[in-house]
């Protein structure tokens, strides 16, 4: 079970958005107001209109303004979305696009360079280039280079009008479909594999997407106990009942803690056992009444024609030495949490796994060295040749009876790295397009810059 509702939030306010959160009664401006912002390098302080608040502090690198991105989110109110190191940014009718690591950024489709790559510092900060996006978004970008003194002047998105009142958004791998939460104030959306995550620009209020694949039908209980795998230390219970949405019966639980409320609701479908997950600032449930339409608005059917995708085809990882590889962009990354940091990337996704790892010289292990002849010794295991990014490499298939599934790997060196790559495929119904889309993702490996 994933760690919950702190991590969620912390993923954003914290990793995604900046290390310090920015008080809201300070920090933006109306929704369509004009905004005046004045801020230095190396300063941790920032002047919206006249008043000042506590930021990280921006730095300057090839004379190019790096700041926090929650300094452009909260100053011109535009919508953000993250999805594996990618950054959409919404103002209007004008979109940007930037890449961790990359210094192409895309304005309405149009590529253009930057001196310096939006990055993921140490302390949890995502820093991104200040003049490109705020002219983007039509805004003035002066500096003095006395003072060392940015000052831009431009007006802050202005809210969505009724008209989009009818969006709805959904997940064509899972199958679900909602309100759009933006609507709702929900403006900051980040997306891993399955699991979606929705928060407000001043994060009092968080709304958690995810599902599980389960074996066979899980009793109301079962469903109960599996939402207390959510729990926090010290939350407490405050309500417990049934409610049918949509046709769909779900287990609601609502509870509190540390000065917030939470209402859980859970039902499986098929395969899968479905979490709508609504976290806001209260101590009652009445705090959560802002937040019951859009849950009432949740669906477990995908209709494409009716509902934009929050599920992108594919997503470009670049890994390291130039190894690059495009996997499907339903699939969790795990790469560097607990349990899974020897793996350059590890995936999971309903029925499976997915993991690279690429080892230096130095990095090898004696098991490591030994993983071919492993492999060919064992009787019951599948062998063959096979290309991957115009390299030889060898492939191996194991049937695994116990756990109910079929293990590939394929074996190749690069630049006197050893590049393994292994997934499993479940049994059952989606064992096919799973086993299509693990192919895919190994022939689209490449090698070199």
């Amino acid at each position: 079970m994933k760690s919950g509702k702190k991590a969620a939030t912390a993923l954003l306010a914290g990793s995604l958005l900046a290390a310090a959160m920015f008080p809201a009664a300070v920090m933006g401006a109306e929704a369509g107001s004009a905004v005046e912002i004045t801020l230095k390098s190396g300063s941790p302080s920032i002047s919206i209109n006249g008043v000042s608040s506590a930021i990280v502090a921006p730095y300057e690198q090839s004379g190019t303004t790096m700041v926090p991105l929650r300094v452009i989110t909260e100053s011109f109110k535009a919508d953000l979305t993250y999805d594996k190191g990618v950054i959409g940014l919404t103002y209007g009718d004008r979109q940007v696009v930037l890449t961790i690591g990359s210094k192409k950024v895309l304005i309405n489709g149009k590529a253009t360079q930057v001196a310096v790559a939006p990055a993921l510092i140490n302390n949890g900060t995502t820093y991104v280039p200040l003049r490109v996006i705020a002219e983007a978004f039509g805004a003035d970008v002066k500096f003095d280079p006395a003072t060392k003194t940015v000052t831009i002047k431009g007006s802050a998105q202005a809210e969505t009008g009724a008209a989009a009142e009818q969006a709805q958004i959904g997940s064509s791998y899972d199958g679900w479909t909602i309100n759009d939460p933006s609507i709702y104030g929900l403006k900051q959306r980040f997306v891993n594999g399955t699991y979606t995550t929705f928060m407000s620009t001043d994060g009092s209020s968080t709304l958690i997407i995810d599902s599980v694949l389960v074996g066979g039908t899980l009793s109301s209980n079962e469903i109960k106990e599996a939402v207390t795998g959510w729990f926090e230390d010290g939350e407490e219970v405050l309500s417990e009942r049934t409610v049918t949405v949509n046709g769909v019966n779900f287990v609601q639980i609502q509870t509190e803690i540390d000065g917030s409320v939470v209402e859980y609701r859970a039902a499986q479908q098929g395969d899968l056992l479905y979490y709508v997950i609504a976290v806001t600032e209260g101590a009652d449930t009445s705090d959560l009444a802002h937040l019951t339409e859009l849950l009432d608005s949740f669906r477990i059917d995908y209709d494409a024609s009716a509902a934009s995708d929050v599920v992108g085809s594919t997503s470009l990882n670049k890994l390291k030495n130039g190894i690059s590889i495009t996997t499907p962009q339903y699939w969790y990354s795990a790469a560097g949490t607990e349990g899974f940091e020897d793996f350059t990337e590890f995936y999971f996704f309903h029925g499976g796994s997915f993991s690279i790892r690429v080892l230096e010289p130095s990095e090898l292990t004696e098991d490591d060295g030994e993983l071919e002849d492993e492999f060919e010794e064992e009787p019951s295991i599948e062998a063959w040749e096979e290309k991957i990014g115009g390299k030889d490499a060898i492939a191996f298939k194991e049937v695994s009876e116990e756990d109910n599934g079929v293990y590939y790997t394929y074996l190749t060196d690069y630049n006197d790295n050893l590049v393994a790559i292994t997934f499993f495929i479940e049994n059952g119904a989606r064992a096919e397009a799973n086993l299509r889309d693990a192919q895919a993702a190994v022939r689209s490996m490449t090698f070199g810059s």
